[in-house]
């Protein structure tokens, strides 16, 4: 079933993008013009799929990083239930997950919506900042309850995250 699906196959889907680069919800319909979900069994293979929801999740290739020393770096989007994800994804050289995180999404409850960006910066650095709004007055974000996190790629692969409230 995954004859001929292998790494470079993999990684021929993404493609790199100059920084610095944001993300957010808009980039929904780039996404949607330019690539299509992967294979469930292909985003089994090439990442650690943790949603409540995977039996109707579809993950989309974005974007790769330049690449590091010795690390791949990824960004896949992630759509589920009420629920849309982007994910950073590090990979040895073999394929080999190193780690993953979230570092954007919009998620929604009857109450309230939640929506977050990333901006990917020249110096590595990654600044994702989240708010909420109430589902009945949806422009009225609450600033006080807004949230910002750093992500750092370290040189083994792994993520690293520093949250702070804004």
């Amino acid at each position: 079933m995954t004859k001929g699906v292998d790494f470079k196959n993999y990684l021929d889907r993404f493609e790199t993008v100059a920084l610095p680069f944001t993300i957010d919800e808009s980039n929904y319909s780039i996404l949607n013009e330019r690539n299509e979900p992967l294979p469930d069994i292909v985003a089994s293979m090439f990442m650690t799929r943790l949603g409540e929801d995977e039996d109707v999740a579809e993950y989309v290739p974005f974007f790769r990083l330049d690449d590091h020393e010795d690390v791949l770096v990824l960004v896949l989007w992630r759509a589920g239930l009420l629920r849309y994800d982007y994910l950073i994804c590090t990979y040895d050289k073999n394929g080999g997950i190193i780690d993953q995180s979230i570092i954007a999404s919009s998620f929604y409850t009857s109450e309230s919506t939640t929506k977050s960006i990333a901006r990917f910066e020249e110096d590595g650095l990654i600044y994702s900042i989240s708010a909420t709004t109430d589902n009945d007055n949806p422009n009225n974000f609450d600033t006080s309850m807004s949230k910002s996190s750093i992500f750092e790629v370290l040189p083994n692969g792994q993520i690293q995250q520093t949250k702070n409230n804004v």
